[in-house]
């Protein structure tokens, strides 16, 4: 009888073991696209020099925690970038980052990018977007902020910005919060 209980335990116990391996899998697999989009973006930029530790032999999350500078993590999933007064330069290519499904934050305040706004037409589950103190320039396509239903927090102040406002923000649904001073 006591034999039996033992096998009974253990094998419980090998299952919890295979179960959270398989779910170790499908996280680093499913990390892997995500992990290439990032590392696409920071190429993009013109002087990444503070995104030194983003590189792919470290995960970018870990649980709740960010391994990489800049970005915000929930459930090892990356939820946001942060990547505020670093210097960052260049181009902000939004189609890359709108390939990482789980991205709902995007700040890239107080930097040195410039050009015209980026294009966000596949953005659609993005919540928050702050591009404000930047050098964008230029006039807001009327359909920029097409492809954003869920944006709710737009920061865009204090940039070179030419033009009327956009009609695509008065067709956002779920709009809150919009800075265009």
């Amino acid at each position: 009888m006591g034999t039996h209980i033992a096998r009974h335990v253990r094998t419980p116990s090998l299952s919890l073991v295979l179960l959270c391996l398989l779910q170790s899998v499908f996280i680093t697999t499913s990390d892997d696209a995500d992990v290439e989009n990032l590392l696409m973006f920071k190429d993009s930029l013109a002087n990444p020099s503070n995104l030194r530790n983003w590189n792919s032999s470290v995960p970018p999350c870990q649980g709740n925690r960010a391994n990489w500078m800049g970005l915000l993590c929930v459930r090892s999933q990356i939820w946001g970038l942060q990547l505020e007064n670093m210097g960052l330069g260049g181009v902000v290519n939004l189609d890359i980052l709108g390939q990482i499904p789980t991205l709902r934050i995007v700040s890239l305040m107080n930097n040195d990018f410039q050009g015209n706004i980026p294009e966000m037409d596949k953005s659609g589950e993005l919540r928050a977007l702050f591009l404000s103190n930047n050098r964008f320039s230029g006039d807001i396509p009327d359909n920029a902020f097409r492809g954003t239903r869920s944006l709710k927090n737009l920061f865009l102040s204090n940039n070179d910005f030419t033009g009327k406002i956009p009609s695509s923000l008065a067709k956002l649904p779920k709009l809150s919060v919009l800075d265009l001073g």
